[in-house]
Parts: C-alpha cells; sequence; structure tokens
C-alpha cells in the first residue's frame, strides 16, 4: 500500500496569494525579529545596524545562490558568549555599563573577529562542496552537531527565563495561544498556518489590557534613524 505525503501550506517555489503572502511576511518577521534583535541587545550591538546588515547578507546570499535557498540570515546565537567574552576583557567598562545599550567601542573589536570568521566560513563552504555533504558528515555527525545545538539553545535558556519572568501571566498566555493554534488549527486554511502571529497578537492584546504597554517609547522615536555604522579594528586596541 502506497503512502501519498500531504504539503500543506507552500513550496518554496509556489506563489501564494497576496493576502497569503503578506500574512506569512509578517509571520516571518515576528520569528526572525526578536531573536536578531536579542543578539544585539546582548552583546551591546547598535540593533539598527544589526538589522541592516542582516538584512544587506540575506539579499547576498540569494543573489548567489540564485534564490534557490529561500532563508532569513540573522544574527547568530553561537557567537554570543565568545563575543561577551572579549569585550568584558578589552572594554570592560563600556560593556559593564548597566547604563549603556551599545558600546561602539566593543563593536568595533568584535568585528575584526565577525570577519575572520565569515572568511573561514567561506573557505568551509567551498572545501564541502568540494568533498561533498557525504564526507563532512563522517567528521561531524549529528551525536556531535546535536547536542552543541542543544548547548547553545541551553545557555540562553536564562535569559528567556529573565524576559518571561517581567510578567509570567503574560508570557504563559503567548505560549498557550501559539501551542493551541499550532496544535489545533493545523491543516485549517491560512490561520493553520500562522500559530506565531496568533500567538504575537494575543500575547499583545492582553499586555495591553493590563496596561503595561508603554506606548511613550513609540511616540519618542525617530521615524527616520540610520544605523550607527563602525569600522573595525585589528589591532585589539578599539
Amino acid at each position: 500500500m502506497s503512502v501519498k505525503a500531504v504539503v500543506r501550506g507552500y513550496m518554496p517555489e509556489d506563489v501564494p496569494p497576496f493576502g497569503a503572502l503578506l500574512s506569512l511576511a509578517v509571520q516571518q518577521v515576528l520569528t526572525m525579529f526578536p531573536a536578531t534583535v536579542l543578539v544585539a541587545i546582548l552583546t551591546k550591538m547598535d540593533v539598527g545596524a544589526t538589522l541592516f546588515t542582516s538584512g544587506i547578507g540575506t539579499i547576498i546570499a540569494l543573489l548567489v545562490s540564485r534564490r534557490r535557498i529561500p532563508m532569513y540570515y540573522g544574527s547568530s546565537f553561537s557567537y554570543i558568549a565568545v563575543i561577551m567574552a572579549a569585550m568584558i576583557q578589552f572594554v570592560p567598562d563600556c560593556f559593564n555599563d548597566v547604563t549603556m545599550t551599545y558600546c561602539p567601542e566593543g563593536v568595533r573589536l568584535v568585528q575584526a573577529g565577525i570577519i575572520g570568521t565569515g572568511v573561514l566560513e567561506i573557505l568551509l563552504g567551498l572545501l564541502i562542496v568540494r568533498v561533498g555533504k557525504a564526507a563532512l558528515d563522517k567528521v561531524l555527525p549529528a551525536s556531535i552537531t546535536g547536542p552543541v545545538a542543544l548547548l547553545i539553545g541551553l545557555s540562553l535558556a536564562g535569559a528567556a527565563i529573565n524576559m518571561a519572568a517581567a510578567n509570567w501571566a503574560v508570557a504563559l498566555v503567548t505560549l498557550a495561544a501559539t501551542i493551541l493554534a499550532s496544535v489545533y488549527l493545523q491543516g485549517k486554511g491560512l490561520l493553520g498556518m500562522l500559530p506565531i502571529v496568533i500567538g504575537a497578537a494575543v500575547g499583545y492584546a492582553f499586555s495591553v489590557l493590563l496596561g503595561i504597554v508603554d506606548f511613550s517609547v513609540v511616540d519618542n522615536a525617530a521615524w527616520v534613524a540610520l544605523p550607527n555604522l563602525t569600522l573595525p579594528v585589528f589591532d585589539g586596541v578599539p
């Protein structure tokens, strides 16, 4: 007896209707935005510069891959500990100052390391293309890469708990709404593909009802703001 696979949603080569396309785009933003911004906050980088360079990197990757890999290239959680350790070592006054949300001296310092890491990853990518994925799997099997990914997630659990602790009611309501939408709306049209949008909307509405949403931050924000772009330093002295 043959089993026919059922595809729910859209494949990369599909073009959804405009309404579905817009809704899924909003969900993509809600999925990538918190993680990308969180890395910038934890490492005291400029949020605007992080989003700007992330977008540029995504566009370059799409062009290089000829749009065959529809992925968003956001901030990597793999380097948070290394970046923070470097800033604490070389610019402790700037990084440890709780009143500062942006540490330009530290950013310039770690930019050199980020560039070096990027070059190394390009070379590794070319090597993988040369030798093939099967050869890489022999060196780095799932038994090695899996625990590494697990450790990255566990290392960030503390930050997630601290954020949720600001208001456990909102955190639990948002989590419950997302899980319920993911389970009970699965396969039921467009809504079944938008559990994150539903969870975020329910959590935000609940926050407004509790009166904990501060709209003054939005009122005081500039309509247009340029990212704080900096140049790297390679001598270890920002």
